[in-house]
């Protein structure tokens, strides 16, 4: 057990450090900082200048200037070291890496750097840069090493043997392939995984681990070498943009995950207030000061985590598990860039570092992130199956109680058809009774005119035991009723002909139309749509009542061949249309009407319990149709489309 624990520690620590310094004696390395760029810009190094000793990283966040690294060899035995050395420069994102090394009394320059094509002027094996000076042959020699780059200046220095150069290089090209690799199959799986699920989740993902494999191919010089249509100086402009496009996804992402449980308003706000300076440092970076942009991007990954863990802090409808795992990735975000910056600007205390050393550092190879967002999606998905679940049993639920809600409204239905039953028939009764009365005394007319409202009476309850009943039917009834081939003119006179002042209706009747209908329905809809006219026409205005076919033509008509053995007149919707005039008190509500129940206000000492209209929707829409209604001026209409 203690030998594989100590595999894995080996295993943990070979994949955290990005190279092996050679412990060689009588080496020696150094940096000075000139703030002015111009004097360093010259064919000499400043040999007397008050050099700052480190071993391997140096890590000096952001600098002005120019950076001057200096590589002494001594000899420490008496012999001298007959082997030749490799000085070893990273990352590769520094723009200008220049070598000046001294031999016959004259400097000789050798450039390299992310601003020219990988491996120019060294034997790097790897993406660093590299020169090999030769074995020492006096006591001391002196190496100066010229840096400038708009970066952040974490620098790695290495001076080894081909040997060492070659297993450093080795190890160095296995990790980055590994890491590559592991972006490439992770933007796969987000490209799959957007393509899918079409979410904002799934595009941010998308996005974030689009920019970082852009940030690790670029910052490596990967995308330099895979096309070489642009020049070296113009992808190491697109490597500080796509570090910045890296915050832009990784806020992208939270905002994304957040948004659906309502976070503050404050977030949001901040959070697009990231998004828009993230914009602003990729135009800075497209007119040449990546400089500001970089600073500027540092402070927006690091505003980015605070503000999505006060984000989750706010969110007002996420469940406790949710608000976990947001918790959780928040704080490991915070964690990576507080290492990351630690590493940038030496919080530490010193200017070595093994650990994450930049915000582009290598490691960041989404993996992290990939695995957070599996976890956000697993726990969305489990609390979803079971809300779903959930869900399910309510409507369940509520299927039951709607299931004992039909019956009892079935039941209901049947007790007010027995009731009418036992209402109509002492109704009839009382009916015969009186007319039995009125034979008895028509010879004496006062006393027959006594029984007028007794006939009355008796004709309301009538009409209003019908309405229910019907309302019932249609209500309760089944939908399998028995057709017939109807006239509509026909049934529209007869109709006409039950009132007491027939000559009030004008017709408008093509005479021709016939459907095969419920003869009851259509009846019900005649008889309440023009009850209805009648009842709030003005007096002695007329109701005007037309039937016509909507979609036929004359031209049709007179075709002797019709497609499926069907004529344009029996194919096309039939339109009957009920006008009447109203007074301007009397103006119905139209949203109203259909609603069982409604009565106009003025209309409260007339007989009826307003169920006129609702019955005849109910009926209209049983036999496919619709039916509308509107005001022109003070006309009232309503028109009722069959199939």
């Amino acid at each position: 057990m203690t030998n594989r624990l100590r595999k894995l520690v080996a295993t943990l620590l070979l994949f955290f450090v990005t190279g092996v310094h050679a412990a060689t004696s009588g080496i020696s390395t150094a940096y000075f900082v000139d703030a002015d760029p111009a004097a360093s810009l010259t064919q000499s190094p400043p040999v007397n200048a008050q050099y700052q000793t480190f071993t391997q990283f140096a890590d000096l966040g952001f600098r002005k200037g120019v950076i001057w690294v200096r590589v002494v060899r001594e000899q420490t035995t008496g012999a001298p070291d007959p082997e030749a050395h490799v000085i070893r420069v990273g990352p590769h994102q520094l723009r200008e890496v220049d070598f000046f090394f001294r031999a016959d009394n004259r400097w000789f320059l050798t450039r390299t750097g992310a601003s020219r094509p990988m491996g120019e002027g060294g034997p790097c094996l790897d993406d660093f840069h590299c020169l090999t000076i030769p074995a020492l042959t006096d006591t001391k020699d002196v190496t100066y090493i010229r840096i400038q780059t708009p970066t952040i200046f974490n620098v790695d220095v290495q001076i080894l043997t081909r040997d060492e150069l070659a297993y450093v290089s080795h190890a160095r090209n296995r990790a980055l392939t590994t890491a590559v690799t592991i972006a490439s199959a992770l933007l796969l799986v987000a490209g799959m995984f957007a393509l899918s699920e079409r979410t904002g989740i799934a595009n941010a993902f998308l996005a974030v681990q689009s920019s970082i494999f852009l940030s690790l191919t670029a910052t490596s010089g990967l995308l330099a070498m895979w096309f070489p249509l642009l020049t070296p100086a113009s992808w190491a402009t697109v490597a500080y943009a796509t570090i910045v496009m890296r915050t832009l996804g990784l806020a992208f992402l939270f905002s994304a995950m957040l948004t659906p449980y309502e976070p503050a308003r404050a977030y949001l706000a901040a959070m697009r207030a990231v998004k828009w300076l993230g914009v602003i440092a990729i135009a800075l970076i497209a007119i040449d000061m990546p400089g500001l942009a970089l600073r500027l991007n540092m402070l927006l990954i690091l505003a980015a985590a605070i503000f999505s863990i006060y984000g989750v802090l706010s969110l007002k409808t996420a469940p406790r598990n949710i608000r976990i795992v947001l918790m959780a990735g928040g704080v490991l975000l915070l964690l990576a860039i507080f290492l990351a910056i630690s590493g940038t600007f030496n919080l530490g205390g010193s200017v070595e570092s093994t650990q994450i050393r930049s915000t582009s550092d290598w490691k960041l190879s989404g993996l992290v992130v990939a695995l957070f967002i599996l976890w956000f999606v697993v726990t969305e998905n489990k609390r979803l199956e079971i809300q779903r679940m959930a869900e399910a049993q309510r409507l369940q639920l509520l299927a039951s109680e709607a299931t004992l809600m039909e019956s009892a409204a079935k039941d209901r239905g049947m007790l007010v058809d027995m009731l009418a039953h036992e209402i109509k028939n002492p109704l009839a009764s009382a009916r015969f009774a009186a007319t039995a009365i009125r034979q008895q005394l028509k010879e004496n007319p006062v006393l027959s005119d006594r029984l007028r409202p007794i006939f009355s009476s008796i004709n309301k309850i009538d009409r209003l035991l019908n309405h229910v009943t019907t309302a019932n039917k249609l209500s309760y009834g089944t939908d399998a009723e028995p057709t017939e081939m109807v006239n509509f003119s026909d049934l529209i006179y007869q109709a006409i002909e039950e009132f007491d002042e027939p000559s009030r209706f004008k017709t408008q009747l093509d005479t021709r139309i016939s459907r095969e209908v419920n003869r009851q329905w259509l009846s019900i809809i005649l008889e309440n749509i023009m009850r209805n006219a009648m009842t709030y026409a003005t007096p002695n205005s007329d109701v005007v009542i037309s039937l016509a076919l909507l979609g036929a033509s004359e031209e049709e008509e007179k075709r002797q061949a019709f497609p499926h053995g069907q004529s344009p007149r029996q194919s096309a919707s039939v339109t009957l249309r009920v006008s009447n005039q109203v007074a301007p008190e009397n103006k119905p509500d139209i949203a109203a009407m259909f609603t069982p129940y409604y009565r106009h206000p003025t209309s409260t000492g007339q007989p009826g319990l307003g169920l006129g209209l609702n019955i005849v929707q109910t009926a209209t829409e049983k036999m496919g149709g619709f039916i509308e209604s509107w005001l022109e001026d003070h006309t009232v209409i309503i028109e009722v489309n069959f199939p």
